[in-house]
């Protein structure tokens, strides 16, 4: 019988000791070690840079990753019947909570009593640097960094230095219980805070708890396995009675943007920490944080409710027509994996292998047939385009708001959150879909009412976290001023019915 994958708050004492004791084990090898936690983590961003992001593999890629990372705690635990945890990011825990205190306890105290060891899921030191390949290596982290998260910043390299070393400080200098609070707060209000506000003072709920399950209303497999598929088919399905699709892709990046490095725009004293910057919330070294391996595990749960609960457990039918998909297929090689460590072929691993969890020697708590149909309603949309990764340094996010008037401030339509690369130059996969879109579905708003009111949209970087932008009326430059990022634009187009 395949072993359960568990939510990570539900394992017994015991458990807990042992999945601790099989990241001590991978962490302590050598970095040249296949089973090394320092060799898996290099998969990811730098230096190797296989994954696959915004494309119609996301969600196999890191299935495969995970399968991965869960052969090399076996192996070090000897023990064939591990299986991996997940961090259950839509539980009541974690709404109330934040992140469970297995990954926000520096040190770990053994069930049993015997004593207490540092905490291998709190933080990884690296035992190789990492480097960006461009020249003057503008991302640069040395051997014996540790890992951080929000509030801290990770930019420890050239110019960055000096302020990262003041910025820290003044973290430092807070308890650590508070440090501790705000990177919950944080987590918790990208959960539940962010709510739709409509023209006609009604709240709908739109944080990513409630976009985890909005995906699994995704039509079909290609728009909800990655973000440029999904714009691509919500631009094709403008209809103001068609729902908007949530790609899988939307919630996961918002979810390493809050523990690493932004906080919700819009939600009053949650105002965001100016230049926090922990490694989740970069796509170079977010593999070195361990809770990305349990963010992912979950990431690959939703995955399985969404082929659960569409019959789709034995194949994933690929539409070729959308933007993400191109040459890929269920038979494109997913590298750096290889087929060995699956059914045995030497051969590497494709997509057609991943598809049923069943075949793959772990399995999920069972999924209830539930639906959470989106509405049906006939309401405005807003297409927000015209912005290029390669003008932006780092992650990021877009806001778009309607303006409000002298009585009323203005409300917050949309966070898109866009886990990205310091140096998108460097990576062949960024360079095939660098343009970002956002697309709402004004569902409090009458068509008159959209057209009557004033939009606009922010782009929030770690140079400018607040955000810079310009009004919906046509296309307008925004002098971009986060660090290394050049000049970009936004156009907002409202579909209504004249």
């Amino acid at each position: 019988m395949a072993a359960m994958r568990q939510d990570v708050t539900k394992l017994s004492g015991e458990e807990l000791d042992n999945l601790v004791r099989g990241f001590q084990g991978i962490q302590a090898l050598s970095p040249n070690d296949p089973d090394s936690f320092a060799q898996i983590a290099s998969y990811h961003g730098l230096p190797a840079w296989n994954c696959q992001h915004g494309n119609v593999l996301f969600p196999l890629w890191h299935r495969a990753y995970i399968l991965r990372l869960e052969r090399a705690l076996r192996n070090v635990l000897k023990d064939d019947t591990f299986a991996m945890p997940f961090w259950n990011e839509t539980s009541d825990s974690s709404a109330k909570d934040g992140l469970p205190s297995i990954f926000t306890k520096k040190t770990y105290e053994w069930s049993d009593g015997s004593g207490s060891v540092p905490n291998p899921l709190f933080s990884y030191k690296l035992q190789a640097e990492i480097s960006d390949p461009e020249e003057g290596h503008l991302y640069t982290k040395p051997v014996g960094y540790q890992t951080v998260r929000y509030p801290w910043s990770g930019l420890v390299s050239g110019d960055f230095g000096a302020k990262t070393e003041a910025h820290n400080a003044e973290v430092a200098a807070k308890p650590e219980a508070e440090v501790t609070k705000l990177l919950n707060d944080n987590v918790i209000a990208w959960l539940t805070k962010e709510v739709y506000r409509g023209a006609n003072g009604g709240e709908r709920p739109a944080g990513e708890l409630h976009k985890f399950k909005e995906c699994l209303n995704a039509p079909n497999y290609t728009v909800f396995s990655n973000t440029t598929s999904a714009a691509d088919w919500n631009k094709k399905h403008g209809s103001p009675h068609i729902p908007v699709v949530v790609p899988l892709e939307e919630p996961h990046n918002a979810l390493h943007l809050a523990i690493g490095g932004f906080s919700v725009p819009g939600q009053g004293d949650l105002s965001a920490y100016d230049f926090a910057n922990g490694d989740m919330g970069d796509n170079e070294t977010a593999a070195f944080d361990p809770i990305f391996y349990f963010h992912h595990c979950f990431i690959d749960y939703t995955f399985w409710k969404w082929q659960v609960l569409n019959h789709q457990t034995k194949d994933l039918p690929i539409d070729k027509s959308l933007a993400g998909v191109g040459s890929r297929s269920l038979e494109t090689d997913l590298t750096p994996f290889s087929a060995l460590e699956i059914n045995g072929q030497n051969r590497p691993v494709k997509g057609k292998d991943l598809v049923n969890v069943n075949n793959l020697g772990y399995s999920y708590p069972p999924v209830p047939e539930l639906s959470f149909l989106a509405p049906n309603i006939d309401a405005p949309k807003l297409a927000v385009t015209g912005i290029n990764r390669k003008h932006i340094s780092g992650s990021f996010l877009v806001t778009t708001w309607a303006r409000g008037d002298d009585q009323t401030p203005d409300r917050l339509l949309k966070v898109e959150p866009v886990l990205s690369r310091w140096n998108v130059s460097q990576c062949e996969n960024c360079q095939e879909h660098l343009e970002v879109e956002s697309h709402i579905h004004l569902l409090d708003y009458t068509h008159q009412e959209a057209k009557d009111a004033k939009f606009y949209s922010l782009i929030h970087t770690y140079g400018d976290v607040q955000g810079v932008g310009m009004e919906s009326s046509g296309i307008k430059s925004v002098g971009m001023k986060s660090i290394g990022a050049r000049n970009s634009s936004i156009n907002i187009e409202l579909r209504a019915r004249d």
